[in-house]
Parts: structure tokens; sequence; C-alpha cells
């Protein structure tokens, strides 16, 4: 994860705890559904990425025997003489070396950021659990509010129509 990503986690949650007072702005979700989107794009390039430096780490690890050994064609007018393998190049063999580690690296940096990817993505999905909670509880609270609002009137409406009845 890059600073940043960090930067806007750490905005949200800031963003998050200083709004949990206010209605509407707490519970607003748009920015954190972005970033989810944005990093679910960053992890399947990531995939996609390794998936390549994989399949070129198979190529190369087929390309070091076919230049580093190589065999001397049969002479046609010999045909005793056995073909005989022989090095091209100690400098292509070192090469081929060099790719296959430089290869192994970038395999393993890739890694190390899908990884970093995948915790930035369970953050902010649990961000926006948390956000979805905090806007279940304060709607049961604002139920109960109407529950109870319901309940005086129908228990005012009792009343006034009862008195009215002895009043007749």
């Amino acid at each position: 994860m890059d600073n940043s990503e960090e930067a806007s986690q750490a905005i949200c949650l800031r963003d998050f705890q200083h709004n949990y007072g206010h209605k509407d702005s707490a519970f607003d979700d748009h920015r954190e559904m972005q970033l989810v989107l944005e990093v679910a794009d960053i992890i399947d390039e990531l995939k996609i990425l390794k998936s390549l430096f994989e399949k070129q780490g198979v190529v190369i690890a087929t390309l070091g025997p076919a230049l580093g050994l190589t065999k001397i064609p049969r002479d046609p007018t010999d045909p005793y003489r056995q073909s005989k393998p022989r090095r091209i190049s100690s400098q292509g063999s070192s090469r081929v070396a060099n790719a296959i580690d430089h290869n192994e690296y970038v395999i393993a940096v890739l890694s190390n950021l899908d990884t970093e990817a995948k915790e930035t993505y369970r953050a902010l999905m649990e961000l926006l659990d948390l956000k979805s909670k905090t806007a279940s509880l304060a709607e049961a609270r604002a139920t109960t509010k109407q529950g109870n609002a319901v309940m005086l009137f129908t228990v005012v409406t009792i009343i006034f129509v009862s008195s009215s009845r002895d009043d007749q």
C-alpha cells in the first residue's frame, strides 16, 4: 500500500469519526465505495502482472538450457563421429540466470503489493460495514422515537375523545 492509499484510508476513517453525530454525512459511503472499486481494480491488475511474470519465468527457464548448451552437428563425412555438447557462451548463461533472478524478485514484489492491496480492501470493507451498522443503529433509534411519538399521539387522542364524550 502506498502513501496515497494510506492517506485516503486515514482520511475516510477520520471523516467518519468527525461526522458521526451528523445525520447524512456520517453515512455517506460514496468515497469509500470508490476506493473499494479502485483497490479491487488494483488487485486484478496485480494478478494479471503476476501471471504474466510467472509465465515469463517459465519461458526464461526453458531458454537457459537452450542457450547454455548446444550440440556440434555431426560431420556428414564421418558417420561414426557423435555430436558433442558444447557451451555457447558463459555470458549468455549468466544473462539468463540474471533474468531468472530479476523475474523472481518482481514476482515477490508483486506478491507483497497484492497482500497489501488485499489488506487495504479488507480495511475499507470493515469501514463500510461499520458505516452500515451505524446507519442501522441510527435508523432503529429514529424508529423508536417515531414509535414513541405515535404512542403519545394515540394516548392523547384517547384522553381527548373520552373527555369529549364525558362532556356530552
